[in-house]
């Protein structure tokens, strides 16, 4: 994911999330906290179908939607999911296990010997295809 992203991206969560809107600052902070945990899902012609977000935080301690973190934690015991949004013709292709995979090794990494916990923002549902 780059900054030139982010536009694509607040459009795709207007779509997705017409409900739960966040600013577009939000988006960036997130990015510039914790790159790594921000993805973006592209055609072959590099239009954006889908983004996720994830990062180290706290357990039981979510931060509010459409808020800013300021800082990550410097003793994290979990990985946060933030969001992952798939339009409709990103999904079926396997993307989501790819991406599920990466938390896995991501998660392990930041928590060393801490369990692994994922905590969503909101209803998340992997597509693993049929």
């Amino acid at each position: 994911m780059a900054a030139d992203d982010l536009q694509s991206i607040q459009k795709i969560s207007v779509v997705i999330h017409p409900d739960l809107p966040e600013r577009l600052e939000v988006f960036a902070e997130k990015l510039s906290l914790f790159p790594q945990g921000c993805f973006v899902l592209v055609q072959d012609d590099d239009a954006v179908l889908g983004y996720a977000f994830a990062h180290p935080w706290w357990l039981n301690d979510i931060p509010k939607l459409d808020d800013f973190l300021f800082r990550l934690p410097s003793s994290p015991d979990c990985l946060l999911i933030h969001d992952v949004t798939v339009l409709a013709q990103g999904r079926g292709h396997g993307a989501s296990r790819t991406l599920q995979s990466w938390q896995k090794t991501e998660a392990s990494l930041i928590l060393c010997s801490c369990p692994f916990t994922i905590h969503t923002f909101i209803g998340l549902a992997w597509d693993f295809g049929s």
